[in-house]
């Protein structure tokens, strides 16, 4: 069964390598990552060829996850079951 994953920190290390794992076997993944137009902007482009949506989103910024929460996310059928996974480094 397919699955929908949130994974934040996403442009590199463990979180770019379990969205591209998840993306490959069937799963639904949405990367979310930090400057994602400049900074993250070829680690996005490399995960959208791969088929997954990429978000730009810093968990340790509420401000700006005002405008990821506003996104129109799917709405998952009633058998999906969302997951999220924070591969994000907390803040220093």
């Amino acid at each position: 069964m397919s699955r929908t994953i949130l994974i934040t920190g996403a442009s590199n290390g463990f979180g770019r390598d379990t969205a591209e794992t998840l993306a490959r076997v069937g799963h639904t993944v949405y990367a979310s990552m930090r400057a994602l137009k400049s900074k993250n902007r070829e680690a996005a482009e490399a995960l959208q060829k791969l088929g997954i949506k990429t978000v730009e989103l810093d968990v340790n910024d509420d401000p700006s996850s005002k405008p990821a929460s506003k996104k129109s996310w799917p709405k998952p059928e009633r058998s999906t079951c969302w997951s999220i996974m924070r591969a994000s480094r907390p803040p220093a």
